[in-house]
This record gives C-alpha cells, structure tokens and sequence, in this order.
C-alpha cells in the first residue's frame, strides 16, 4: 500500500521564517543601539559638570564598517553593542568629539593622575548587558508571530 503524499507549506517552508528572523536580527540589533546610544548619555549626563551639548550631541550609534576619522592622530572611544559579526557591529561611540581611553579612565595615565575617568562607556554598557535581554525579547515578539502564521 503506497502512502500519501506529504504537503508541506507555511513559513518555516516558503522562505518567509528566514526572512522574518533576518528581519528580526536587524531590528534587534537596532533597538539595542539606541537603548545603548540613550544609556551611554544618562551616564555622561550624570557626571559632566557643565554639560555645553556639544558631546552628548556627538554620541551616536554607528555600523563599525563606517571609517572612523580622527584629527591629529586622536582616535574616537567605541562601546560595542551587538558583538556577533566584527566586519558589522554596531557601536556607540563618539563621532564628532574626541573621547580617549583617558577620559573613560582606562588609561595608563589614570594610574598616575588624580582623574580617574568618567567611565561612562564602562556603565552604559553594563546597563545595556542587563537590559538586552528584556530588550530582545520585546523586539522579537512580532517576528516569531510571523514565522508563526
């Protein structure tokens, strides 16, 4: 006796599952890009005593595939937010202002000065650890509903 034949279809056949979960690791990556970049300025607004804007306007979240461009040989200070494929994380840093690892406190001439850094990078990202998964999930929901249809 011969079995019937099987039919597949839904989502998880027709291409719209990957394309939902590629939608969602986009998003996801996003999302988690401006909670850091928002973070990232509650911490320096925290610690700047007279905050003109001009840094916390510099503060941005950024494709790591971008150049970044330094005058006088400075470099900009970069918090990694989705760190799954280096030739396209995403990073919070600071574009426009110059921001070195002095400043956050984790240079050599930390050790030998009174400023021991503001460390802001250091706690947005610790806030951002404990955040993302929340962050996430809430993100997902919609595109796991897709693959589920």
């Amino acid at each position: 006796m011969a079995a019937d034949p099987v039919t597949v279809s839904g989502p998880l056949f027709d291409g719209r599952a990957d394309s939902a979960v590629a939608d969602g690791i986009r998003a996801v990556r996003a999302d988690l890009a401006a909670e850091g970049q928002k973070l990232t300025r509650q911490a320096f607004a925290a610690s700047i005593r007279m905050p003109t804007g001009r840094f916390d306007a510099s503060i941005t979240a950024i494709s790591q595939t971008q150049t970044f461009t330094s005058q006088g040989g400075r470099k900009s200070y970069t918090m990694p937010v989705v760190v799954d494929n280096p030739s396209t994380e995403t990073v919070v840093t600071t574009e426009q202002a110059t921001y070195g690892p002095w400043l956050e406190g984790s240079g050599s001439r930390n050790m030998t000065t009174r400023f021991k850094g503001y460390h802001g990078f250091r706690q947005a990202a610790q806030a951002l650890d404990q955040a993302a998964e929340q962050t996430a999930s809430d993100t997902l929901g919609p595109y796991v509903d897709r693959c589920n249809q």
